[in-house]
């Protein structure tokens, strides 16, 4: 299924996601909080409030939040920046209650799609470093790729 985008909201099965805006510290200083979300990221450590800030006005036009759709609670994010032109990197994170539900490849699945639909992608890449790593361990942005590359 190709996601549906409207004004720059993507929609899936279960979630809704939508651009992040200036606005967003809060949510993202919160799931950063979690040292288990933040344990291959920083061993553990929150990123402080004004690194965040610097963060969020870097994502802006390339990051959404997650949000269930039925409940609109927030589940994390989900990035798609740039990296060269027709080259995006794909990269997310999730709170800790949303692990092992099926957001992670939910969310994957959508941003490939957009990317391949979309804009134009010609190659996709996941950044295993920095405010995009992944855990060494996990399989869904794979599967999602297999999944979902042209």
């Amino acid at each position: 299924m190709i996601p549906t985008m409207t004004a720059g909201t993507i929609e899936t099965p279960r979630l809704t996601l939508r651009p992040l805006s200036s606005g967003d510290g809060d949510l993202l200083v919160h799931l950063d909080s979690d040292p288990e979300v933040m344990r291959f990221l920083t061993n553990g450590k929150p990123t402080p409030y004004d690194e965040v800030a610097a963060v969020v006005q870097r994502s802006l036009g390339h990051r959404w939040l997650a949000f269930q759709r039925a409940e609109n609670e927030f589940v994390g994010w989900f990035g798609l920046p740039p990296s060269a032109p027709g080259e995006y990197e794909l990269g997310y994170r999730l709170r800790r209650t949303s692990w092992g539900q099926g957001f992670a490849t939910e969310g994957v699945g959508a941003l490939l799609a957009v990317a391949f639909t979309q804009l134009g992608a010609a190659s996709m890449g996941a950044d295993n470093g920095g405010e995009h790593a992944l855990p060494p361990s996990h399989g869904a942005m794979w599967h999602a790729l297999r999944a979902h590359t042209p």
